[in-house]
């Protein structure tokens, strides 16, 4: 599936409330929600602890960190450059570069020539190479 893919490019485009671009980067593999979870968030039983001579229990389970409850609401991707990015408002993702000259997104907007060096830039991490965040293949 084009999302599971380690090595896709696609791109994102974060909007303000407004609909107006903010933040528009190349995404190397997948777009991730913080709503994501390694480990399950209920678990039958009680997980316990004790804690200056009190026992204290809970139903719910320590996250990989180290604590408990959940966080705001966010998005997350790496760039090809391997930067990390985080977002909590809408975005779009989209496997083609889409050229933005104003805040109205159209299908027939694609930047073909961002596309075939996206397209070179994939190949070159399939190969095991390294793509910089403006897509030029690393020699």
């Amino acid at each position: 599936m084009l999302a599971n893919d380690p090595t896709q490019i696609m791109w994102i485009y974060c909007l303000s409330d407004m609909g107006s671009l903010v933040l528009s980067s190349p995404v190397v593999g997948k777009v991730s929600s913080s709503s994501k979870r390694l480990e399950p968030a209920k678990e039958t039983g009680y997980d316990c602890i004790a804690l200056n001579g009190n026992r204290y229990c809970t139903d719910e389970i320590m996250s990989a960190d180290g604590t408990y409850g959940s966080s705001d609401p966010y998005v997350y991707w790496f760039t090809p450059e391997g930067q990390y990015f985080q977002w909590n408002g809408d975005y779009i993702v989209s496997s083609v570069p889409i050229k933005v000259d104003r805040p109205t997104f159209h299908v027939r907007d694609i930047d073909a020539q961002e596309l075939l060096k996206a397209k070179k830039a994939q190949e070159t991490l399939k190969a095991g190479g390294r793509v910089t965040n403006d897509l030029e293949v690393e020699r």
